[in-house]
């Protein structure tokens, strides 16, 4: 339960917020409060982005977080909202091939944005029964997506019985919350290549899609709403939203140790690690069990019980380098999967152990550069997390990059690094740099019909202090985590009413 607006005092004019964490959401908060309040973001790091993390070689840089641009819709409304043009900032350009996908067998199957294209490539990939099975679930998609949107997705933080109210009857009863997403697609699909291939969605919000509910179909509708390609890497989203801070007269502070968010009398009064500076209002764009496991002082017995580690979302092996692709011609975003993708999330959530057969996704941002000397690669294989309890030594993080290579060359796809320029990131490292997470990169998993409302939402039983960030409602991804930041600036100026 969150705060009740008529339980605060209306601060001055000009009160002073901080927002705790310099990732998309938190820039977002800071960025829409900018003009009704005194706004300073306060940064571990020595630049904004959180997860928008890049690997860079010399003069070349690549995406090694989140590679995937989608929803342009929620962006412009955020620029717009602070006076300002997206593409004024950002450089985006549609791509026409959406995903390119690989199996063991050698058979291929591309995504395109024009959805007549998929629907003949799908055909010619596995029969027109298959074809016309995507046509329907790309209509459930997309009626789960308008169903969703308003009284779940873009609420603040929404309850089961309110959104039956908000909701027409009509709508609820197409949404099927009961079937997992696996069921959902083997009730609609015959081939186990587009099993594979729709169920790998839920991998975009850390779960797997024989536990996560078939709502999750929506992300099909997300992708044929476009797929862009960011120039200089989705880190200059971050970029931009700074110099739209600094714009406004936001405050950073980088390099900033925050000890603890300090309270007296279940109400925020400031930070340790900020000067002792007051804030009567803290954003936190943090990982929440940072908070709910009392890491950082506040809000400690506020919402849920701690997590177990099987309560985690997927953490990830990723390997950045520069080389040679030979074999099949890569697209920007490929997928190449294994046999048995059963045993792979059994490994990831049940066993807590790497896949012995990973499911490997490319990023291959210089896909339509041929004369390039030579190409930037981003591969990621699913990892459960257990960061804060298993170090990867030297020869583990070898096995990876070989497991890594080894899949992707079985399904056609041969990458030569240039061994002085292989970065490996292992739950490890993420579980360091994201503390209280275990590397999870997503919060909780949607498992089950109920978890998609336990996620917490944007207000905390702490008065003044608020959450904003990929670990909360709605979810995660850059698109939803921005939205999240949106939502909690919305949230704080309805609560004290600032103008």
């Amino acid at each position: 339960m969150g705060i009740s607006p008529g339980r605060l005092s209306i601060p001055s004019p000009k009160e002073r917020i901080a927002v705790v964490g310099a990732g998309i959401a938190g820039l977002t908060t800071a960025a829409l409060l900018a003009s009704r309040a005194d706004v300073t973001v306060y940064e571990r790091d020595e630049h904004a982005g959180g997860k928008l993390r890049q690997v860079v070689w010399g003069n070349r840089a690549i995406d090694c977080g989140p590679t995937v641009f989608t929803l342009r819709p929620i962006f412009e409304e955020i620029f717009r909202l602070c006076g300002e043009q997206l593409e004024d900032h950002v450089e985006l350009t549609p791509l026409d091939v959406l995903a390119r996908h690989a199996w063991l067998d050698g058979s291929r199957l591309d995504l395109f944005a024009e959805r007549e294209a998929t629907i003949e490539a799908i055909a010619g990939f596995a029969g027109q029964r298959e074809a016309d099975a995507y046509v329907g679930f790309l209509k459930y998609a997309s009626q789960t997506w308008e169903t969703l949107y308003g009284p779940f997705i873009r609420h603040p933080k929404p309850s089961f019985p309110g959104m039956v109210l908000r909701t027409p009857p009509h709508r609820l009863v197409r949404l099927n919350p009961y079937l997992s997403l696996w069921q959902e697609l083997e009730n609609r699909f015959n081939d186990p290549r587009l099993q594979q291939l729709f169920g790998r969605y839920t991998t975009y919000c850390g779960s797997s899609p024989f536990k996560a509910p078939g709502t999750l179909s929506l992300i099909a509708h997300i992708e044929q709403e476009g797929v862009w390609s960011v120039k200089g890497g989705i880190r200059t989203l971050a970029d931009a939203l700074t110099r739209i801070c600094e714009k406004r007269g936001v405050s950073f502070e980088f390099g900033a140790d925050i000890e603890a968010i300090k309270t007296e009398r279940g109400r925020v009064v400031g930070l340790d690690g900020a000067s002792d500076e007051q804030f009567p209002i803290v954003v936190f764009n943090g990982d929440v069990d940072a908070l709910t496991r009392g890491r950082l002082d506040a809000d400690r017995e506020a919402d849920q019980p701690l997590k177990k580690p099987a309560r985690r979302t997927q953490s990830a092996v990723t390997l950045c380098f520069l080389g040679r692709a030979e074999g099949m011609t890569p697209a920007m975003h490929n997928v190449l999967f294994a046999d048995d993708y059963r045993a792979e999330f059994d490994n990831v959530f049940e066993k807590n152990t790497l896949p012995d057969e990973p499911t490997t996704y490319v990023f291959a941002p210089d896909f339509d550069k041929e004369e390039q000397e030579s190409q930037r690669f981003f591969c990621l294989i699913n990892a459960p997390a257990h960061g804060d309890t298993k170090t990867y030594s030297e020869e583990e993080r070898r096995r990876c990059q070989s497991k890594i290579l080894h899949h992707l060359k079985a399904c056609g796809l041969t990458l030569t690094p240039e061994p002085e320029t292989m970065v490996t990131t292992t739950p490890t490292d993420f579980a360091e740099r994201f503390p209280a997470t275990g590397g999870a990169l997503f919060g909780q998993p949607i498992h089950g019909v109920r978890a998609s409302f336990q996620r917490p939402g944007i207000r905390t039983r702490t008065r003044g202090l608020y959450r904003a960030g990929g670990s909360i409602h709605p979810g995660s991804g850059v698109p939803m985590a921005a939205l999240s930041g949106l939502m909690a600036a919305e949230t704080i100026i309805k609560d004290y009413g600032l103008t």
